[in-house]
């Protein structure tokens, strides 16, 4: 089938919780042709704040739909925090990204896991 999208995601997301276009919408406060339209990939992704909104009223974690609206931009965003060493971090990350190694992608993977999993 190839890559899903986000609106595929967000589609198989919505009928999977048996939720209506029009019921979701509703609650999001969107009219129903807008909600179709991302789902259909005619129009972005929305901000992060709207999806999980979408997830709260579809009643799904929104991590994978926050997730594939990131793969579909092709960008991340990482908040700064303005607490110095992490709004460092995060900078020192982004300037460097596209020439960081395999083996230095690994170390930071490992590192990034080992905080998940405490």
């Amino acid at each position: 089938m190839g890559k899903r999208t986000f609106g595929q995601i967000l589609r198989a997301s919505r009928v999977e919780a048996q939720k209506t276009l029009k019921g979701v919408a509703d609650c999001l406060g969107w009219s129903v042709v807008y909600l179709s339209d991302i789902e259909r990939g005619r129009r972005n992704p929305p901000a992060a704040e709207d999806i999980k909104k979408i997830a709260d009223c579809i009643g799904c974690p929104a991590s994978q739909l926050l997730d594939q609206a990131d793969l579909d931009r092709e960008r991340v965003e990482i908040p700064l925090t303005n607490t110095g060493r992490s709004n460092e971090a995060a900078l020192a990350l982004a300037r460097r990204w596209t020439d960081l190694t395999e083996d230095q992608l690994h170390h930071i993977m490992k590192i990034v896991k080992e905080e998940e999993t405490s």
